[in-house]
């Protein structure tokens, strides 16, 4: 895991200048400095895609000379049937609505504006965000958080705890892992989030909710389309709210 996140990071380092050097040299670009191109929306989400890609790319190396595993079953996908997908989506559009009551009612103590509201620059960047989060973000962050990091820390946890309390081993190393994947998810958000720990905190929730989910059905599938869900009403509020992606509102 310590390997994957050095990697991670490194990845999306990679990626983003690569896109940024390409982008400063296209004729368009000329006259942008790096720094005005580095805030481009529609040039920081391809870099994001590149850095992903890398990413899982590297996840899937790692495993087959390693362990000379398929990915899918090494992650456990275990892609659910279609009736238990279609309750996974609802699962996660409503928590998406909770999100929503939740954003609203501490309102007062949350920065006017977050660093994820000023990547909405324009109708081309807010659907090019909305696809993101929607298709891609979901995928990955499944993958990583609830296909390699929680089952690590949940044998980590379970193998420590087995020499005191060897009956309860297995659930306590579940418990222990759930609240350590969720707290690192919470925190992978907290640049988009004006480090406000209020929001953090719902965010840690919404993780605990994925990997408590992940735990009991044993398929990151399941958890990767409560996800979609999650933000894919999210996405489509905002959509209304601004009246289909052209009128935003930047404090």
């Amino acid at each position: 895991m310590l390997l994957i996140t050095g990697v991670s990071v490194a990845a999306l380092i990679v990626a983003q200048v690569v896109v940024l050097i390409v982008a400063y040299f296209l004729p368009q670009s000329h006259h942008a400095s790096i720094p005005t191109l580095a805030k481009n929306t529609l040039l920081l989400v391809p870099a994001q895609v590149l850095g992903y890609l890398l990413i899982v790319g590297f996840m899937a190396f790692l495993l087959w000379t390693k362990y000379r595993s398929g990915f899918a079953k090494a992650i456990r996908w275990n892609a659910p049937p279609a009736r238990s997908a279609a309750a996974a989506l609802l699962a996660g559009g409503g928590l998406g609505l909770v999100s929503l009551v939740f954003s609203a009612s501490v309102q007062k103590w949350v920065p006017k504006s977050l660093p994820i509201d000023e990547m909405f620059q324009s109708t081309a960047s807010a659907y090019m965000l909305a696809a993101f989060a929607v298709l891609v973000a979901p995928v990955v962050e499944e993958i990583f958080f609830r296909g390699f990091l929680y089952p690590a820390l949940a044998r980590k946890t379970g193998e420590q705890v087995a020499t005191v309390y060897p009956a309860h081993a297995r659930k306590t190393g579940q418990v222990v892992a759930i609240v350590l994947t969720s707290l690192a998810f919470a925190l992978i958000h907290e640049g988009q989030l004006a480090h406000a720990w209020l929001p953090l905190l719902w965010l840690s929730v919404v993780g605990a909710v994925l990997t408590t989910v992940r735990a009991a059905t044993k398929s990151v599938a399941t958890t990767v389309l409560i996800h979609m869900g999650y933000n894919g009403v999210l996405m489509l509020l905002d959509y209304i709210y601004t009246h289909g992606f052209r009128e935003f509102q930047h404090s």
